[in-house]
Parts: structure tokens; sequence; C-alpha cells
């Protein structure tokens, strides 16, 4: 039975010796877990029936086949108009017991097997956590029609490309991110496998041509859909691309800043110009022609003469050069600002504010008389407030146990590290327990994560250690990405095995 397990799992594929061959161990190991026509389930899995051990006649599965055609439109409406739940083998012990309820007809084995095997196989996809309660009941919609499939055809069992299952696999695949929050009647998506499924109720007798014309139509509209989504998608992670680059500039400006002033007393009109003004030369500069650019390299020179400016020289030599360098600097200080200031007389204002600045450093006063260390709201736009943390990768052990992350796995940010893009998750809001279906879209500068919902429009953004420790709490759950059918059918195979 481990092989035969195995073997199914590696092609999910199933033989009806095989199947046959697994229930009965399960019926010899477990019997407790099936229970006879009628009775309660006493705290046993649903859906397990002995049909076989019925006191009636045994019914050939194309008569059942025929009885449930009959009751498919009934079926269809009862579930459209209920909660989802596995009428699987309710319907047929009610198909069974019609000629007589008290001596209900009875099954071959194979047929039973069947008949629970789809029986299981629903109860998993109403107890699977991915799929959208709205979707639960579209698939459920379809218990009939796969039963009469499954009791019809053996291939349904052997074949993976089967039509049937194909379909469950594309109304499970389109669906995946369908927002239960928003009017269902809006979505052309869910209407479209509504339509499909409807149509396969309405329909499907016994030939399979047209769960393949449902499955083409749904297919249709959910490439449609990724190809307005794939634009969308695009342009989401262009705009957080841009984003980050400004996000880039900035932090380098300021670190560059700060490593310059962090020690420095300056007088105030100088350090207000630098932290604010000239900060955003710094920005644009990087953003314009990058940190190894020959511009770059002018904007933070201008940083290090206009500081030096500012100090106390006693040499002859160092006051020449200051009286010589004041000039110059102030002009450069003036090209710099064409790149930040679009107004020529502002401009002006700035650089003869500067200019008065230095021109009051005279050797008559008390030098340094007045100036000034960074104020807090100066080390906070410089991005260095005592709330601002470091980045993971810039902290020590000691920092990192400090830090609300203390607890994160290494485990976890290497696996948010790997995690490849495409990937579907559940996120869940700490705050507000609200749960958010959306995929990983851009790793950008490798910390920044982007998130999207199903049309490509921006859902979360994370750091790669918020991220990361979401994960480890079971905030950020990622989703199995195996087609709908092969995952489920996966589950029952385990089911099984772990009740033998």
């Amino acid at each position: 039975l481990g092989n035969q397990q195995a073997s199914f799992q590696a092609s999910f594929s199933l033989d009806t010796s095989v199947l046959s061959s697994m229930m009965s161990m399960a019926r010899t190991q477990q019997g407790s877990l099936f229970r006879a026509p009628g009775s309660s389930s006493d705290g046993g899995a649903p859906g397990y029936y002995l049909f076989a051990s019925n006191p009636g006649p045994a019914m050939g599965a194309a008569e059942l086949v025929n009885m449930l055609t009959k009751t498919q439109p009934i079926i269809d409406r009862q579930l459209t108009s209920s909660e989802p739940k596995n009428i699987v083998s309710d319907v047929t012990l009610q198909l069974l017991s019609k000629a007589d309820a008290d001596k209900p007809q009875s099954l071959n084995q194979l047929n039973e097997d069947i008949i629970n095997l789809i029986a299981m196989f629903f109860d998993t996809v109403l107890d699977d956590p991915q799929l959208p309660t709205v979707v639960q009941s579209l698939v459920c919609r379809l218990q009939i029609p796969l039963l009469k499939v499954a009791l019809r055809d053996e291939s349904f069992l052997t074949n993976p490309e089967h039509p049937a299952k194909k379909l469950v696999n594309i109304i499970t695949e389109a669906g995946f991110g369908v927002d239960e929050s928003k009017p269902l009647e809006r979505d052309p998506i869910y209407r479209k496998i509504a339509d499909g499924v409807q149509t396969i109720n309405r329909q499907f007798k016994s030939n399979d041509e047209v769960f393949i014309e449902v499955y083409k139509e749904i297919r249709g509209q959910l490439d449609k859909e990724k190809r307005k989504t794939n634009i969308v998608e695009q342009r989401t992670n262009q705009a957080e691309e841009g984003k980050s680059k400004i996000k880039h500039a900035r932090a380098t400006a300021q670190k560059a800043l700060y490593t310059r002033l962090k020690d420095t007393r300056l007088p105030e009109t100088i350090s207000s110009f630098l932290t604010n003004t000239w900060l955003q030369v710094l920005v644009i500069t990087h953003l314009k022609f990058g940190k190894e650019s020959a511009e770059w390299v002018e904007v933070e020179n201008v940083t290090i003469d206009l500081i030096w400016l500012c100090q106390a020289h006693e040499d002859e030599r160092s006051k020449l050069r200051k009286q010589r360098l004041m000039p110059e600097v102030l002009e450069r200080i003036e090209a710099g600002l064409e790149a930040a200031i679009d107004n020529a007389e502002s401009r002006a204002a700035k650089v003869k504010a500067v200019e008065e600045a230095l021109e009051e450093l005279t050797e008559e006063r008390e030098y340094q008389d007045g100036f000034v260390e960074l104020s807090d709201d100066q080390r906070e736009t410089l991005g260095k407030s005592e709330l601002q943390q470091k980045s993971w990768d810039e902290m020590t052990a000691l920092e990192r146990q400090q830090t609300k992350y203390e607890e994160l796995s290494n485990k976890f940010y290497t696996e948010a590290r790997d995690l490849p893009i495409g990937v579907w998750l559940d996120y869940i809001n700490e705050e507000t327990s609200r749960k958010t279906r959306c995929k990983l879209s851009a790793k950008i500068d490798a910390e920044t994560y982007i998130f999207v919902n199903r049309i490509g429009l921006k859902a979360i953004e994370k750091t790669r250690r918020q991220f990361a420790y979401d994960m480890q709490f079971k905030r950020a759950v990622i989703l199995d990405s195996a087609p709908v059918f092969d995952r489920i059918m996966r589950k029952v195979i385990n089911h099984l095995k772990s009740v033998t």
C-alpha cells in the first residue's frame, strides 16, 4: 500500500485496483471510520458509507448514473441557495432507498469505493483554507457531475488531462484571488465560473464535451484578465521601483550629510541650510547622476568646504584660503541650487543668507559663539532619530536581540530572502485580523517586498525583516500552488494512509 500511495502522489492518477486495495486496507485497519447508511458518525469522518452492505439487490453503475442525471438540476438549485456542503453520500443513499426505504439497494464494492473517494474529495475541499468560501461553493455544485464522471469513466482516476479534472483546476485557479468583500456580481471571473457551473449542471449527461467548452470559456476569461493584470502589475512595480530609487537616494544623501555634521557645531543658519535645502540638492544629484558621478563628488565637496569655512583658522595660509574659497563656494552653491530651486530670486535669497552667516564669523567675536549641534528635528530629517532602526544586516547580535524582532528566526529570514516572485499567500492584519490574499510581485533592492492583489495593484509593502517575522508568527501564510485537484487528492490519500 505504501508503494501504491507513493506512486499516486508522484503522478496523481489512480487505477481501480489501487483504489480497491487502499479502501480494503482502510476498512480492515480502521473499520470505525466507515459506517453503514443511516448510522450516526460517532465522531468518524463524514461521507464514509458501506453501501455494499445494504440488504437490497445491487444497483449497477449505469442505472445509478441515470438516476443522478435526473436529480442533477434539483441538487444544483439546492446547493446554489445554501451553504456549501457535501451531499454525495446522502444523495446516493436516497437514490438507493427510492424503491424500498426499508431495504435500500446495495452497490458493488468498486462503485462504493469510488463514491467514498469522491465524498472524501469534497469533504477536503470544504476544509481547505486556501479556497475562498465562494469558490468552495462553486466547486461543490459539481458534486453530482463529478460523481457521474467517476462512476461512468475509469479514466477519470487515471488520466491527469481528463476534462473534468482540468475544469476543477481552472475554476479554482481563476477563483484563487476572488475578493469576497466586494460585490461578486461585478467580478467578471466569478460570473464566468458561476455561469460555467450552471451550464454543466444543465447540460452534462454523458458527453464530456461540455466540460471542455466550459473550460475554454473560463480559460479565455482568465487569460484576458491576466493580460490586463500583467500590465497593471508592471506599472505598479515600476512606480515602486521609482519610489525605492528616491528612498535610496535620500538615504544616501542623509548618510553623507550626517557623517559630516554629527560631531560638528555650526552656525544655526548654515546647519539649517545643509539639513534642508542642500539635502535636496544631494538627493536630486544622486537620482540624476548616481553616487559615482563627478556631480555627486562636487556637491559633497561643497558640503565639506562650507563646513571648513565655518571653522576657526589661525594660520595665515588658511586665512588666505578662506578669503579665496568663500566666493567660490557661494558660486558653487548657487549652481547646485539650480537643480532644486527653479526660481532665481529664491536661489539668490538662499545664497545671500549663507553669505551673511559666513561674514558674521569674524575674529573679533568669540569663535563658535552661537554655534549649535544638530537638533532632534534635524537628526530626524537626516534619518537618525532615536526611533530610527538599523537594517537587520547592519545590527550587531545584541542590537538584534533588543529590537522588537528579537524572536525572528534566521530560518524565516532566509526563507523570505529565497522566496520566488509569483508566490501567493494569505496576509493577516495583526490589528484587524482581516485576511488579504496577495502575490509577491517584486523584491526591490532585495529589502522591500511588494505584494499585489489579483488585478495587479499594490496590496501590501513589507521589508524583508517584517515579512520574515510575519511568516514566523503565521501572519503571512504561503499557499500551495499545485493544481487543486491534485493537491486535494493528495490530502485524501494522506488521510487514507493515516488510518491504515
